[in-house]
């Protein structure tokens, strides 16, 4: 290293450095730590539908279900759901008028 470079900034220069390739590597790791975890989870769907599958393969020829008449329970029953939230929700919204109903101050009548 030539004499004339001040060492402070040679030290300042090394620290940025280490800095930028210190918060490069961080990155990609957070990066790499988020994509395994996504493909775990990817995985972990795939495996529990083939399993289901073959569960329902084992189980058709025993319960004598029609695959067909199964789709129509489950649609019936996630429809039932979803009008039971909408009953839900038109219920609290209720509430929630008579409430604002109660907090509001009775007008001043009769004062001369």
């Amino acid at each position: 290293m030539p004499d004339n470079l001040d060492p402070s900034v040679v030290a300042g220069v090394a620290n940025a450095n280490f800095k930028v390739i210190a918060e490069a590597t961080t990155a990609g790791i957070a990066q790499a730590g988020s994509l395994a975890a996504q493909n775990a989870a990817s995985h972990q769907q795939a495996k529990n539908m083939i399993q289901e599958a073959f569960l329902a393969e084992a189980l058709l020829p025993r319960a004598g279900v029609d695959p067909t008449e199964s789709v129509a329970v489950k649609k019936t029953t996630e429809a039932d759901l979803a009008r039971s939230v909408a009953e839900l929700a038109a219920a609290v919204s209720a509430i929630q008028q008579m409430l604002k109903g109660a907090q509001t101050s009775l007008p001043e009548t009769g004062q001369g």
